[in-house]
């Protein structure tokens, strides 16, 4: 099995936890507990130490690298229960069934190790932070332990000494998406938040920006809509900035991890799209770019409702079909709007009705009794020589004629069932068949 990080593999053999899944009452227990967090805090020095890990892929095989917001330990994402929960799902199937194997760069660890290095006292939100991604490490374990997703080191790439020409570089990139973001900011407001947005920079994402009611009261009462995006550019310019060039330096990390493993860029955003492209001019091979957001709406039928566990089990059931899958869904959402990805998810679906017609019809034709009947054939032919018994030899005789005849038609119903589980539409046939298991 490829190698865990420390903390990782600590927290999957916690005694309280392993082989549980996901309990958030006994989660956050051990989150609030002091010991518990100081033996995770040592499990990440080693990191930086000792210890030393890198994802291990089939170079021919399909490798992602799911960066940006598709990573579901992000500090960009929203961290609340229900989408937490929503976003690691929805990983989940990407982890699943759009690659062979899925990277994710070690967040989790890095951020504990800045906390081990900073040597302050923990927060609630810290400690609740600490929760919610143990959490999702528990969610997704099913993954982990198949080896369809592993962890990449972020360490002597987000250090201060290593990483000063990535910042420099991340700079660059975060006052470019500064001005992309000029052309078509979206303001919103509520409560005590700000929001921002544009399509151009940050794809189907936003920043926010907690402020004082007053302030927030000030720019909504100006006059016009303009006025407010001019105000908010201006007001707020260095703190906008600040957040493309941390979104930035965190993608670049991705795309460096990516080169390293040979494995394919998830770029979820511009902003991720636009470092990638700094630290490769142009893109590498082994660093293209995938855009995975149109894939996560696809909505197809039945594998929304898997859980990680039983998408581990779709990846072995369905084992021959998720490469010409994969190429089905990547044709698809190159060629397609998100207008058109419910009808090829309405397309793919019907398609699973008359699959499963034809592997059933070549299931019936599978008979199982030519091998047979040809060995026990020749076995009476060569008694009979032995014991010069022609009688029995005469026997034997039209037992291989007629295992050959019925081994001819089992070659061609097993040559069916192959050719039905090789067609993409048997991925949503074995996830329907997983969900009747269930009862």
């Amino acid at each position: 099995m490829h190698s865990l990080p420390p903390t990782i593999d600590s927290i999957l053999r916690t005694p309280e936890l392993a082989g549980r899944g996901p309990d958030d009452a006994e989660v956050m227990r051990l989150a609030k507990e002091p010991s518990f967090r100081t033996d995770l805090l040592a499990e990440a020095t080693k990191i930086a130490n000792e210890f030393s890990y890198q994802p291990e892929v089939n170079p021919a095989g399909f490798s992602l690298q799911a960066g940006g917001m598709l990573h579901p330990m992000s500090p960009f994402r929203c961290n609340s229960s229900v989408c937490r929960r929503r976003n690691v799902r929805a990983f989940a199937q990407v982890a699943s069934l759009y690659s062979d194997t899925t990277i994710l760069t070690d967040l989790f660890s890095f951020g504990l190790l800045n906390k081990a290095e900073s040597n302050s006292p923990w927060q609630d939100q810290e400690v609740a932070d600490l929760a919610a991604d143990i959490h999702t490490i528990l969610e997704l374990e099913p993954l982990i332990r198949s080896g369809a997703l592993q962890f990449s080191s972020p360490i002597h790439r987000l250090c201060e000494v290593h990483d000063k020409p990535t910042r420099e570089l991340a700079s660059r990139v975060g006052e470019r998406g500064f001005e992309l973001l000029l052309r078509d900011m979206n303001v919103n407001f509520e409560q005590d938040w700000l929001t921002v947005s544009g399509a151009a920079v940050l794809g189907n994402t936003s920043v926010g920006l907690r402020l004082p009611r007053h302030q927030i009261g000030a720019i909504k009462g100006l006059k016009s809509k303009a006025e407010i995006h001019r105000s908010v550019a201006r007001k707020f310019k260095k703190e906008l900035v600040e957040e493309l060039v941390c979104r930035a330096q965190y993608a670049m990390v991705d795309c460096i991890c990516a080169a390293e493993a040979g494995a394919t860029i998830a770029a979820t955003s511009p902003i991720d799209i636009l470092a990638s492209r700094a630290v490769f001019e142009p893109v590498p091979e082994p660093a293209i770019e995938m855009d995975v957001s149109l894939a996560g709406r696809l909505n197809l039928p039945w594998i929304p409702q898997l859980t990680p566990s039983e998408l581990v089990d779709l990846r072995e059931r369905a084992l021959h079909a998720l490469p010409n899958f994969r190429l089905e869904i990547a044709r698809s959402i190159q060629s397609s709007t998100s207008a058109d990805l419910k009808a090829i998810a309405k397309s793919l679906q019907n398609e699973v009705v008359g699959l499963d017609v034809e592997l059933r019809a070549a299931l019936a034709k599978r008979t199982g009794g030519g091998p047979a009947a040809i060995l026990l054939g020749l076995g009476m032919i060569l008694c009979g020589i032995a014991t010069a018994n022609p009688l029995v030899s005469a026997a034997g005789a039209p037992l291989v004629a007629g295992g050959c005849s019925l081994w001819s038609t089992d070659k061609s119903a097993v040559s069916a069932v192959e050719s039905a589980r090789s067609k993409p539409a048997y991925v949503l046939l074995s996830a329907r068949e997983l969900l009747e298991e269930r009862h």
